[in-house]
């Protein structure tokens, strides 16, 4: 099945992607991706996040496509086994990490959310301080700097994920539970 064309309905923002069956006619399958535009995203992200965007700093792309928990929770089984985990201090560490997983992630969204529709997937990565308590208590006593993954799911609701494999946690809960800082979104 190949994407054949997408609409975007102004300020609605429902993307459409029609699906083929190998035909050359009419779409056999609509799909109806809810996307925002990266003000939206960007907006959800500091709000949620706490960090002071540097302007003109926001997403590079305009239209984004936010999944389902259960998308998010496909993407990261998807991504997990295609990853390279084997760490390397300073050579393949978690900033190294954080950058496959957007890469991988996005990737998950064209063959399996977006279909090549003209949307970008709403994953970014975040460079962030770790105090005790972080990802359930699994952070270690000390904390420190971290590089993550951030991702904003159709609800509007943004999360940290840690793409080494501990999981996915609530933006906002890790800030008022005072385990993760944002220092800088990378869009």
């Amino acid at each position: 099945m190949k994407p054949v064309a997408a609409l975007l309905f102004c300020s609605v923002c429902l993307l459409t992607a029609w699906m083929m069956d190998g035909m050359e006619s009419a779409p056999a399958k609509p799909v109806i991706l809810r996307a925002q535009t990266w003000m939206t995203v960007a907006e959800s992200a500091y709000t949620q996040t706490h960090s002071s965007p540097l302007a003109p700093d926001g997403p590079t792309d305009a239209i984004f496509f936010s999944p389902s928990t259960e998308q998010i929770d496909a993407m990261l089984a998807w991504v997990k086994p295609k990853q390279h985990l084997r760490y390397i201090p300073e050579s393949w560490d978690c900033d190294d990490v954080m950058l496959e997983w957007i890469v991988l992630a996005r990737r998950w969204a064209i063959e399996n959310a977006t279909y090549g529709a003209p949307v970008a997937f709403a994953a970014f990565g975040a460079y962030v301080k770790i105090f005790p308590g972080a990802f359930d208590g699994r952070a270690g006593p000390s904390g420190g700097y971290h590089a993550l993954g951030l991702i904003r799911d159709s609800d509007g609701v943004c999360w940290w994920i840690e793409p080494t494999g501990l999981g996915r946690f609530k933006v906002l809960e890790a800030y008022y539970e005072q385990t993760i800082e944002a220092v800088k979104i990378i869009w």
